[in-house]
């Protein structure tokens, strides 16, 4: 454990990772919270169990996926027989066996800088190995703190997922320059809507979190669901985005086709009705309402300032 430490420590003080590759890493196209695990990863901020007990806290140094060998970043990214599995099951068939002891950083610094690829070749393979770190750290701090059971396979999945959802999201920054792509929110006026879904969302004052709720009532003032949840995101508009898809995807269980939403969320609203560029979180959004779009579901979002104005 003494000299796996000593190993990843030595090349992060005496060989810094060049700035290449943090010119790359802001260039990824991926969700600012996997950028910033990247960003931790290559800074040796990870706290793996090997680590804390370098640094005296209590900690059993075992790998908790495979228990057979103490704990470090090389060890849980790369030579644990689990992450072993991982990469070989990604598209990318990634034999970390064979990186003659590498570690991860050392790896990873030379993934950024591939020139032997088309940017779009490159971005697809970036985007692949970052999220697959990512789900291999989250997938690990779930069987540490919640005691799941190690499954290689939910990890692969997970990370396909992701990479096809991301992928998908950053191709809206296009949005506002190819109508076809367009959700089809279409006007109030002209629709005979058979779901008004009202839609709130705030943020804490002390605590990091926001919140929504949703409300959803046809044409006649009866109620027909409404939900409301909280979440780890400072961003108000971000938690309106959340509840629109959510309440978008219960409508359409329903059999509702033609909803009308409002929303207490200016930006929100501006995104949808294309008079605002939608930024990478935004991005998330408007594929999802593409998708419920090309599934012949026509939405509307409109702005009001305070939800107790509006009566039905």
């Amino acid at each position: 454990m003494i000299n796996a430490l000593l190993n990843e420590n030595r090349y992060f003080q005496r060989s810094a990772v060049p700035k290449a590759v943090w010119s790359t890493i802001g260039k990824l196209k991926l969700p600012m919270k996997i950028v910033t695990f990247i960003w931790k990863l290559l800074h040796n901020g990870l706290q793996v169990k090997s680590t804390l007990k370098s640094r005296g806290i209590a900690s059993e140094p075992a790998c908790p996926l495979c228990n057979e060998d103490d704990e470090t970043l090389s060890h849980l990214f790369l030579y644990c027989q689990f992450s072993r599995a991982v990469w070989h099951g990604t598209n990318l068939s990634i034999h970390t066996s064979a990186l003659n002891q590498a570690n991860t950083i050392q790896w990873l610094s030379g993934c950024m800088p591939r020139t032997d690829l088309e940017p779009q070749q490159k971005d697809s393979y970036l985007q692949t190995i970052c999220t697959t770190l990512w789900s291999l750290w989250n997938h690990r701090n779930k069987v540490v703190h919640e005691g799941i059971n190690p499954n290689p396979l939910m990890v692969i999945l997970t990370s396909q997922s992701l990479v096809c959802r991301f992928q998908e999201a950053f191709r809206m920054d296009d949005y506002h320059s190819q109508d076809q792509d367009r959700p089809a929110l279409t006007s109030a006026v002209t629709r005979d809507w058979q779901l008004i879904v009202k839609v709130a969302g705030c943020k804490g004052r002390k605590c990091k979190r926001s919140g929504y709720a949703y409300e959803a009532k046809d044409l006649k003032g009866d109620q027909i669901f409404s939900g409301g949840a909280s979440c780890l995101s400072t961003s108000c508009s971000v938690a309106v985005q959340n509840a629109i898809v959510e309440a978008a995807i219960k409508a359409t269980t329903l059999g509702f086709r033609q909803i009308l939403f409002l929303t207490n969320c200016k930006r929100t609203t501006q995104v949808c009705n294309g008079i605002s560029q939608p930024g990478w979180q935004e991005s998330s959004l408007m594929t999802d309402l593409h998708y419920l779009t090309q599934q012949g579901l026509p939405l509307a979002l409109f702005l009001f300032l305070s939800l107790s104005y509006v009566m039905f």
